[in-house]
């Protein structure tokens, strides 16, 4: 009896192999059409079609002709390429994580603008003229209206992702230009900072075109964001301040004309930067 459960554990133990070698010549074969990167805890990663993703339960993928259902708990982060978003915006950072922490550990709650709220460190770390710092923008578990980013992307025409990815990378750019036109304090830059600011958008709303056309308010039909804000000290790598921002609206037309969905996300993050220059004291 004890033979023939070793044999029968000797059998599962070289298909697993044989699938696992089969899954890797696979891969090489048809990187080209490689969707996602699984990096799990443990350090193995998994590279094929992402199905669905449940941010709190479950991520289904497809390697080598395989489905598999891994549980979020033993997922590290998710790695996307061209055919999906970049920067692992349905992934969780190492330092998604850390910030996670050190939230939930931190009793201090200080709403020091309608929209903005400290939740650890201090708001003097901005002021500092002489320092300035790199941004850098994540998307830890990204939902977009009230779905997670994967099932609303379907719901868009084809090519919408691409599209996303520039605008963001846009907005970020009008983030930075606001902000070192409005702040007091620490500047963006390029490379050779002293800072680094993390800024992880987590819920978005791309507002409406309708909205905008037909609202009797400039910031009718606008984009909104909520996420954190967080600034480190590139040399110690400590921690200076959090921010929770709380559903930051930004404008959706001027008056006159509306903005489309690429201006709108512009106008949030400019939003943003304007009120922590304004309020950040």
């Amino acid at each position: 009896m004890a033979k023939d459960i070793k044999l029968l554990i000797c059998s599962y133990m070289k298909k697993i192999v044989l699938t696992l070698i089969c899954s890797f010549v696979f891969m090489g074969i048809h990187a080209q059409n490689q969707q996602a990167k699984v990096v799990l805890k443990n350090g193995t990663e998994l590279i094929g079609k992402i199905i669905s993703i449940e941010p709190s339960e479950s991520v289904n993928i497809i390697v080598a002709g395989v489905e598999s259902e891994i549980r979020m708990t033993d997922v590290a982060r998710i790695e996307t390429n061209d055919d999906s978003i970049s920067n692992e915006k349905t992934g969780v950072s190492k330092e998604y994580a850390l910030l996670r922490e050190l939230v939930e550990s931190s009793d201090l709650e200080k709403d020091f603008s309608e929209h903005l709220t400290l939740v650890y460190g201090n708001l003097e770390c901005f002021s500092n003229v002489n320092n300035s710092f790199l941004l850098n923008m994540d998307f830890p578990n990204l939902k977009i209206e009230g779905e997670a980013f994967e099932q609303y992307a379907k719901s868009r025409e084809s090519g919408w992702v691409n599209e996303f990815n520039q605008e963001i990378e846009a907005a970020k750019d009008a983030f930075i230009s606001k902000w070192n036109k409005k702040m007091k304090g620490i500047r963006a830059k390029n490379n050779n900072a002293d800072l680094t600011m993390n800024l992880f958008i987590q819920d978005m709303d791309l507002g409406s075109n309708a909205a905008a056309i037909w609202g009797l308010r400039t910031i009718d039909g606008g984009a909104s964001i909520s996420g954190y804000l967080e600034l480190v000290d590139n040399n110690s790598n400590k921690v200076l301040s959090i921010v929770r921002i709380n559903d930051i609206k930004g404008l959706g037309n001027n008056g006159f004309t509306f903005y489309k969905e690429g201006n709108r996300l512009k106008k949030v993050f400019e939003k943003l930067a304007t009120k922590m220059a304004e309020d950040a004291k």
